[in-house]
């Protein structure tokens, strides 16, 4: 059986790279079918994948929990509204996607779609 995605919930996910004692807690989402229309435009294009990918990550991150800047500040999740076609969308702003490192963002990324498309069960019905 297929069923509804609920673009409002989150999973927790710890990042492969981090090997601090305190982990920093990711909270990805999943992406709305336009959201992902939007996304994966940029992703096909091999020259904008990098671009892509932070895309996904400034649409599907929900929040996080210890994420430090480089002086060991905690740094407050943020969005900003983007409007794309009649929607709106509540988007993680631009200093917050600075100063992540791009193997992080592109880890992130992978996992929030990874997340956006069909289960194997799902797939099976």
């Amino acid at each position: 059986m297929i069923s509804g995605i609920d673009t409002s919930l989150s999973q927790d996910y710890v990042s492969k790279y981090d090997s601090g004692e305190t982990k920093t807690i990711w909270k990805l989402g999943v992406l709305s079918a336009h959201a992902f229309s939007y996304v994966s435009s940029k992703i096909v294009d091999p020259s904008k994948s990098i671009d892509g990918m932070i895309e996904v990550v400034r649409f599907g991150l929900r929040g996080f929990d210890n994420f430090k800047d480089a002086k060991g500040n905690l740094v407050p999740f943020e969005t900003q509204i983007k409007g794309i076609g009649s929607h709106n969308y509540d988007i993680v702003k631009d200093k917050i996607i600075e100063i992540m490192p791009i193997d992080l963002i592109i880890e992130l990324g992978g996992k929030i779609l990874e997340m956006t498309k069909l289960t194997d069960e799902e797939i099976k019905n």
